[in-house]
């Protein structure tokens, strides 16, 4: 009713809305979604347009133009995630509705065309580059260096989102969402690591716990188990602190964060002789999904592993040489055996 005050109790659940709704994403997708619609508010005044109506209701004509101004730089599904940011940001003004963006949508389509989809998919970390990081561990690396290696092994094995294995800065580090020292234990009847994820790309409403496990190889070169333990004893921490932790020059623990688990993953990898371009964090999880699927596991194993939703995974397998050969090999076998040569 007009010029009806709001109850403390009306206001009250009002506020709590908002902090629901303000729930909505996932921290990081929260996070990509402010950023797109603060580029887009900057290139609007780079541009010289007024904010108003620009910023609330930019038109079809005005959100072509801006696709345009990323095209020179973003591939197409990039572009489509910062229009996808700046949509939800709308969203809390009013109801936005771009269904009838006919002349938009070409335009994406075209740029797709022209720019490619999606950025080049990095090289999958291998277990044979696993084995030579380990063996030159065995030589005496620092603790930076050691904490890298354990966190690639346990990335390949565990087929673990870059997001789960560390934080993105040391203030960004959430309990529930990255490895603690307690959530990895070793279970020695198994001999093998247990790992504890709560919160992951797919498990974001606490509906379950994905646990997996790692093993180890007693003995071998490439044993799980023994980087964990070595690790552990050099690097001691609360249960509560996150897993991967290497101390600087002053002696201090830190925790290895994003950036350093890129950049230490090309170092690792240019140690080989490699192209460290064709390679970024995410080559650990793509690098256990083809490691498993060309072992010859049920492709079950490898969903539940890495915790994925749908069949994307299978897209994660790097067909060698070998295996690119089975192919044709395998065809040319069949008839071969129906037509033996001689025969008529």
């Amino acid at each position: 009713m007009a010029g009806v005050q709001p109850t403390p109790a009306l206001l009250l659940f009002g506020l709590r809305a908002l902090a629901y709704s303000s729930q909505g994403l996932a921290g990081s997708t929260a996070a990509k979604y402010s950023d797109s619609a603060l580029y887009y508010v900057r290139w609007l005044l780079a541009c010289g347009l007024p904010l108003d109506p620009c910023w609330l209701h930019p038109t079809e004509g005005l959100l072509q133009a801006y696709a345009a101004f990323l095209a020179a730089t973003c591939s197409a599904d990039t572009i489509k995630n910062q229009l996808a940011g700046l949509k939800y940001h709308l969203g809390s003004f009013g109801p936005v509705d771009w269904s009838g963006y006919t002349l938009l949508q070409r335009q994406l389509k075209g740029i797709r065309r022209v720019r490619g989809a999606c950025q080049q998919q990095k090289r999958p970390i291998t277990m044979e580059m696993l084995l030579c990081w380990v063996l030159q561990l065995q030589r005496g690396w620092d603790s930076r260096v050691q904490c890298l290696v354990l966190a690639c092994v346990i990335g390949v094995f565990g087929m673990l989102r870059r997001s789960n294995l560390v934080p993105g800065s040391s203030a960004l580090f959430e309990g529930r969402k990255h490895l603690r020292r307690c959530d990895v234990v070793f279970v020695p009847e198994l001999y093998a690591l247990r790992l504890t994820l709560r919160e992951t790309k797919t498990l974001q409403f606490r509906e379950r716990e994905h646990v997996i496990f790692v093993t180890g190889s007693k003995g071998a070169p490439l044993d799980p188990v023994r980087l964990y333990q070595d690790y552990v004893a050099a690097h001691p921490a609360a249960p509560t602190d996150p897993f991967f932790m290497f101390r600087g020059a002053d002696g201090v623990l830190q925790p290895l964060t994003f950036d350093g688990l890129a950049s230490g993953v090309k170092e690792l990898v240019a140690l080989l002789g490699l192209d460290p371009s064709q390679y970024a964090s995410h080559s650990l999880r793509r690098g256990g999904a083809s490691g498993a699927l060309a072992s010859g596991l049920a492709p079950f194993f490898t969903r539940f592993q890495g915790d994925w939703k749908s069949e994307c995974y299978l897209r994660y397998y790097t067909l060698g040489l070998r295996d690119m050969l089975r192919i044709s090999a395998a065809m040319l076998s069949q008839v071969n055996r129906a037509w033996p040569a001689g025969g008529s």
